[in-house]
């Protein structure tokens, strides 16, 4: 007699092997984890839109000319200074004039790359990244290092560009996740045509719970899957700030991954849930789609009036989902190793300094 336990250990290998139809190998850490009890709530989040604040850098990324939905996180809430926290879409494109904004007037000397192999792959370097130090993932987050033969000066303007890798959607974690995330019906439908080895049938179900689960079936996959590089990418935040360093943090587009770790760090500094919305909702008008690279290959069914949007609705979508997982946002930080002491430490590292404002940033 077949046990339960037998099928969901068959499925948790079939959605890795879903995953390798497209040359990617299963991570362990997505097979079997992040399985808990939902947590009943009363009532669910509501949302009014409300102004974002104008900063000292507002001006400044809006002459960004090839770099696309960039804004400084403090124009979402009061509680962050101006010039420590940039978010965008992907700089591969910027220009030498957007370079000279990026590296001297917003003195960014920090960029983390949210982006998927696949993506920084394909998408090239660009005139910011080329001369940066690439940094990938690591347990512990890297100090700034000088180059060999170069002494990193303590001027802004001078100091080293690094890069750090953190991939927050890669095809294995997140199709192996998704699948297990399915009705059992509909997943043993996908394991039936995967072990046939008939690719474009697995896939034709696979899109329709993908188009059908929206933005924030992605997001919550994203959560799920990505817990390790979230923590690293807040830890790296939060050190740069106590640094007085200025962090650029982007995915392809700047709208869903970048969506989502802007979410925790306003959280974390204490923004209402209309600010945290409120700033997401502002990526509506991107009108572009990015899920790793996979839009581009496998995923070409997606529906795009669903997924090239950032509708308040979606997020909200999220928050209550992570109410309902994990008990709140702060509890899913602290699931995934961002405690409580150490949301407080990001927070304190971001808190504004003279009149809201930090001193570095010109007024313009």
């Amino acid at each position: 007699m077949i046990r339960m336990g037998q099928v969901t250990s068959c499925l948790r290998s079939a959605g890795g092997a879903f995953g390798t139809l497209w040359g990617c190998a299963p991570d362990k850490a997505v097979t079997g984890r992040d399985r808990y009890r939902p947590l009943r709530t009363k009532a669910a989040y509501t949302y009014t839109q409300v102004e974002t604040y104008d900063v000292p850098t507002s001006r400044l990324t809006r002459q960004l000319t090839s770099v696309l939905n960039a804004r400084d996180l403090a124009e979402a809430c009061r509680s962050i200074a101006p010039g420590r926290l940039i978010r965008s879409a992907c700089p591969v494109d910027a220009s030498e004039e957007d370079v000279l904004i990026i590296r001297e007037m917003l003195q960014v000397n920090r960029l983390i790359d949210l982006r998927s192999n696949y993506e920084r792959k394909t998408d090239g370097i660009g005139h910011l990244i080329k001369h940066a130090e690439v940094v990938r993932m690591r347990k512990a987050a890297p100090a700034l290092q000088p180059r060999p033969g170069k002494r990193v000066s303590p001027d802004p303007r001078d100091a080293q560009l690094v890069v750090h890798h953190l991939s927050l959607l890669e095809r294995s974690r997140y199709y192996g996740k998704f699948v297990m995330s399915l009705p059992f019906g509909t997943a043993a439908r996908i394991v039936f045509w995967t072990v046939l080895l008939n690719q474009r049938r697995a896939i034709s179900i696979a899109m329709t719970e993908i188009n059908k689960a929206g933005l924030p079936g992605l997001y919550s996959t994203i959560l799920a899957t990505a817990g390790p590089e979230i923590r690293e990418a807040l830890e790296l935040l939060a050190s740069a700030a106590e640094a007085g360093e200025t962090t650029l943090f982007f995915c392809k587009i700047g709208k869903d991954r970048t969506g989502l770790l802007a979410a925790m760090v306003l959280t974390c500094c204490g923004a209402s849930v209309d600010e945290i919305v409120t700033d997401y909702a502002r990526s509506d008008d991107v009108g572009a789609v990015a899920l790793g690279g996979m839009e581009k290959e496998e995923l070409k069914g997606l529906d795009v009036s669903v997924f090239s949007r950032a509708p308040p609705q979606a997020l909200l979508a999220t928050l209550e989902h992570l109410r309902e997982t994990y008990g709140g946002t702060e509890e899913y930080l602290t699931h995934i190793g961002f405690g409580i002491e150490k949301q407080m430490r990001l927070a304190k590292s971001l808190q504004p300094t003279i009149a809201g404002q930090d001193a570095r940033i010109p007024v313009l």
